[in-house]
């Protein structure tokens, strides 16, 4: 009784961080809703979580695993066309948006449509034996995810600032990989232990570097913050001969983007 709680508990937990990665792109998104202006922010990301999302949605339809993994990525998979919707709608890149989006479809279709056919039965598979084979393309998927902020990662160890990483995510992220290692050990689906084990151990290195180099991310502000300039503008009055206000000049500074590929299982 004491497993069975702490097993539902675990995939309670795992949905609740899953989802708390799913709604991290929505300050980009909202900020882009109201000022109708891409900036940044790329599609990238927004077409990896939906078709990975959407790939684990399949694999837990295969495997029987309802609750957590279709639940979790049924979610996802909402979230993240809500999220390209509004990308398109105020792109000016609409083509190679839709070129992308059309090309990430086709290779859900074909994945869809295989899944299909062996639940049907005209691949003499058992659904199990299908599983496995979706299994592998959604932990290739997620494994080239969780790799793809190594440049981020080395370009902070060349110039020792960790002002880019989204310190939040990557925490976020660490302890959503930890409950779904737990989830494939419990269950012992090594399909799901595999590539959160890899994802845990990256984002334990990014929170390790933003740690190590987080006082020189901190001092490069401060430095720019020196270096910014006051001009006196001395302006005539009309009773005074002379007479004066001080403005400070507008200062213009990057803001890096917390968007970033996102994976829930």
């Amino acid at each position: 009784m004491a497993d069975s709680l702490f097993f539902t508990v675990l995939q309670v937990l795992a949905i609740l961080t899953a989802v708390a990665l799913f709604v991290s792109p929505l300050p980009d998104l909202r900020r882009i809703h109201m000022t109708k202006v891409i900036g940044e922010v790329s599609v990238l990301p927004l077409l990896s979580m939906w078709g990975c999302a959407s790939i684990w949605v399949i694999y837990g339809f295969m495997t029987s695993s309802v609750f957590p993994v279709v639940v979790t990525n049924a979610i996802g998979m909402f979230c993240a066309l809500s999220y390209i919707v509004v990308y398109w709608r105020h792109t000016t890149e609409k083509k190679y948006v839709m070129k992308l989006f059309t090309f990430v479809g086709f290779g859900l279709a074909c994945i869809t449509l295989y899944a299909v056919l062996a639940a049907s039965g005209v691949t003499n598979q058992t659904n199990k034996q299908a599983g496995k084979i979706i299994g592998f393309v959604a932990d290739a998927v997620n494994i080239i995810l969780y790799a793809s902020p190594f440049e981020t990662m080395k370009k902070i160890v060349q110039t020792k600032n960790s002002s880019s990483l989204p310190i939040s995510f990557c925490f976020v992220t660490m302890i959503n990989c930890t409950l779904w290692v737990l989830y494939g050990i419990i269950d012992n689906d090594m399909f799901v232990l595999t590539p959160n084990a890899l994802g845990f151990v990256f984002s334990v290195i990014q929170v390790t570097l933003y740690v190590k180099y987080k006082s020189s991310a901190s001092q490069v502000q401060i430095e720019n913050e020196a270096r910014r300039v006051s001009i006196d503008i001395v302006t005539p009055k009309e009773n005074d001969s002379f007479a004066y206000f001080k403005t400070k000049s507008p200062t213009l500074e990057p803001s890096p983007t917390t968007l970033a590929p996102v994976s829930a299982v």
